[in-house]
């Protein structure tokens, strides 16, 4: 088991090989823009404690252009940090569909036979757009509030032990939770992804065959079959016992559909 759930993830580490030099300069910039609005916090009680109690507008304005400075420059930081992102995130998933036409092109003519070329163009296409959204939210998003709670943990371990003794208990329970949420959530998103998949696949051989379809008056077919798989891409939970409810809920409606379409 250890493998199956090593093994993607150390394929997808691999394509940052030539990046990590731009992968760490992204987690520090992230770093720095997180750490920038700290200060904010204390500038603020400070300008609400001592300086607009007595009436120091000088001080409340500096405090004020030094609030607006911090924001800037985070915000800056933070367009620097989503280029430099795009970048490494961008060239990872060139490097994957490279990758995976240069598979395509070695596999054997015997299995590519024996492949749905829509399968195999939503695999080169749609998939690596999942995982470029997913790299895409772990480089600008995971990585960065690791490492910033890693710090915040030290700081809490130093001001409060107590507080992190409950943290201790607590945090195991969340972890145990969320990977009882992640299983139902990833064999939904796998339902998903394979309706998705097979609507794409009947799509694009349907409109390759409409001329076909035409001639022989067989749209009214067509459109049902298109209409079940819209079905199960709304409702992907019923693909659980796909051979009753399909055949049950397509039989009337292909029987009507076959009169329709035999010419008299």
């Amino acid at each position: 088991m250890s493998r199956i759930v090593q093994g993607p993830w150390r394929a997808y580490i691999r394509l940052f090989d030539e990046s990590w030099r731009l992968l760490a300069i992204t987690v520090t910039l992230s770093v720095a823009q997180g750490l920038l609005l700290v200060p904010s916090a204390w500038l603020v009680q400070r300008a609400f404690d001592n300086q607009i109690p007595h009436h120091r507008a000088d001080a409340v304005a500096v405090t004020g252009g030094v609030i607006l400075a911090l924001t800037v420059t985070s915000a800056a930081l933070g367009l620097l940090t989503r280029s430099v992102s795009l970048t490494v995130n961008k060239r990872a998933i060139a490097r994957l569909r490279t990758m995976l036409t240069e598979r395509l092109y070695a596999t054997s003519r015997a299995e590519l036979d024996r492949s749905s070329a829509g399968e195999l163009q939503s695999i080169v296409v749609q998939d690596s757009e999942r995982v470029d959204c997913m790299s895409n939210a772990v480089i600008a998003l995971v990585l960065p509030a690791v490492v910033i709670s890693l710090g915040l943990a030290g700081v809490a371990v130093v001001l409060s032990p107590l507080l992190c003794a409950s943290l201790l208990v607590v945090i195991p329970i969340m972890i145990a939770a969320n990977r009882r949420l992640g299983r139902l959530v990833r064999h939904r998103t796998r339902l998903w992804q394979r309706a998705f998949d097979r609507f794409a696949s009947a799509t694009g051989l349907g409109l390759r065959a409409m001329t076909l379809t035409k001639v022989h008056g067989a749209e009214p077919i067509e459109i049902e079959r298109r209409s079940q798989l819209v079905g199960e891409l709304s409702d992907p939970s019923r693909r659980r016992c796909p051979g009753r409810t399909g055949r049950r809920r397509a039989s009337p409606g292909s029987a009507r559909s076959r009169r329709r379409a035999t010419p008299r």
